[in-house]
């Protein structure tokens, strides 16, 4: 087991062993540690053996992430595409996830499983990806009420980047008009008070200090922009 091939090894032969069906085996030599395809193998090994409710609980965990799916995990994907715990909802969460992360073409390969008019709001919200003011059009006034929260909170963690100033300002005008969780608000806050100390905008540090989303990046720069002043 010290072997530096030992791991390896064992990877190959946990795919080996799925690809002949014996889902037992696997099941005894997998580790929670496995990269998500062994995992995607091992929950499809659950669903099989009975233990559907387990690998499907797992299956929505991997796809309410922006986890980039490996082929290994179709089976599983499908299985619960094709259960009650599926709907448009689940659909909007991955897409949300996936541009946050700056993974359009994955996002944008998602509308297949959106209705019509869902699928035209999907590509609108792919426009805003891409060009951030478009919140200010009457198409993005438009937009389903249910969506439009987390679209703005999008577009404005997109524009802190390079235009923390107006990022903010839109984001301090309207964030009141939208529902969003109190762990997004927090995020684009976040990411709005990185922006202007990058910038290094002279409301830089009470902004840093009013972030409650506090990592080693928050403390560096508060740290940086009082030094600054």
């Amino acid at each position: 087991p010290d072997n530096r091939y030992a791991e390896q090894l064992r990877s190959e032969w946990l795919k080996y062993l799925a690809g002949q069906g014996r889902w037992s085996e696997l099941q005894r030599f997998y580790k929670s540690a496995d990269p998500v395809e062994l995992q995607c193998l091992f929950n499809q090994a659950q669903y099989l053996k009975g233990e559907k409710t387990a690998a499907l609980s797992e299956a929505k965990k991997l796809w309410l992430s922006d986890t980039t799916l490996p082929p290994a995990c179709d089976y599983l994907i499908n299985a619960f595409k094709l259960s009650t715990e599926f709907s448009s909802q689940t659909v909007w969460k991955r897409f949300d996830l996936l541009l946050q992360a700056k993974k359009a073409s994955q996002a944008e390969r998602l509308l297949s499983l959106l209705g019509e008019d869902e699928q035209r709001t999907a590509k609108f919200w792919l426009q805003l990806h891409i060009n951030s003011e478009l919140i200010n059009s009457p198409e993005f006034q438009n937009q389903p009420v249910d969506l439009k929260g987390m679209m703005f909170a999008h577009a404005v963690t997109r524009m802190a980047a390079t235009s923390p100033a107006f990022a903010s300002l839109a984001w301090d005008g309207k964030k009141d008009q939208f529902e969003l969780p109190d762990t997004r608000r927090q995020q684009v806050e976040h990411d709005l008070a990185l922006g202007l100390a990058k910038h290094k905008s002279f409301d830089a540090f009470p902004r840093l200090m009013k972030v409650s989303l506090v990592d080693e990046d928050i403390k560096d720069w508060r740290v940086r922009t009082a030094l600054q002043e």
